[in-house]
């Protein structure tokens, strides 16, 4: 079992996640009670035993909640994406892998930087930075005065939005969403999409948005609001 007294928790991370927030409370609260097993298990962020064996059937006796009860939270949280679920089915927590892979890194790197791989890996990017900033500014060199844009189709860069262009498309579309908890939320993911892409379509992702936020309000009137039962 994992000894670590204490674990890595961002409130603010968990209360503007789209995912998590989409989910009931219940279904929240058995989420909270997985990571916190999840913690204690050998394989850190993974509902498993060292041996691979899946502690899921276990999962409503560890966390104390009646069985299909626990099972119909799970497929609720899966449904807005919240866990996932490796080759061999294994529930995990992406962020709890994910930081404790980068906490192993960083605990074998060595005095002088760091690991030397991310070391070497790191000086290349730079040296080709500094070739193409060279190569740049020899262009802007050699380029005549008034030169025209070439023809070719320009890269688009993304343009941030403000609260209000947000709220306004929302409205467009009949989703009621304020503006401002969108920008908050992205400035908090450094406006990284959860595949972890950079955003280029903020209208798009608004509309993914919508479509979660519409399905579970479609679950919540099949299920006549019972969720408990």
């Amino acid at each position: 079992m994992n000894r670590k007294p204490w674990m890595k928790w961002f409130p603010a991370d968990w209360r503007k996640d789209p995912n998590v927030q989409s989910c009931s409370i219940a279904a929240r609260g058995l989420w909270r009670e997985a990571l916190d097993i999840m913690h204690e298990t050998p394989v850190y962020g993974k509902l498993c035993l060292e041996d691979g064996t899946s502690l899921e059937p276990s999962l409503p006796n560890l966390a104390g909640v009646p069985p299909k009860l626990c099972a119909r939270l799970l497929k609720e949280l899966e449904a807005h994406g919240v866990p996932s679920r490796d080759e061999n089915g294994i529930l995990f927590s992406r962020r709890m892998v994910r930081d404790h892979y980068i906490s192993e890194v960083r605990s074998k790197s060595g005095s002088k930087g760091g690991n030397p791989d991310l070391v070497k890996q790191r000086d290349k990017q730079e040296v080709k930075l500094g070739r193409a900033r060279a190569d740049s500014s020899e262009d802007r060199r050699q380029k005549p005065p008034n030169t025209p844009p070439p023809s070719a189709k320009q890269k688009k860069t993304f343009q941030k939005p403000t609260a209000k262009e947000v709220t306004e498309y929302a409205k467009s579309i009949s989703f009621d969403r304020d503006g401002q908890y969108f920008i908050d939320y992205q400035k908090a993911r450094g406006w990284i999409l959860s595949n972890g892409k950079p955003m280029k379509d903020w209208k798009a992702t608004v509309r993914t948005w919508k479509r979660n936020h519409d399905k579970d309000e479609e679950k919540k009137k099949k299920d006549g609001g019972n969720w408990w039962k």
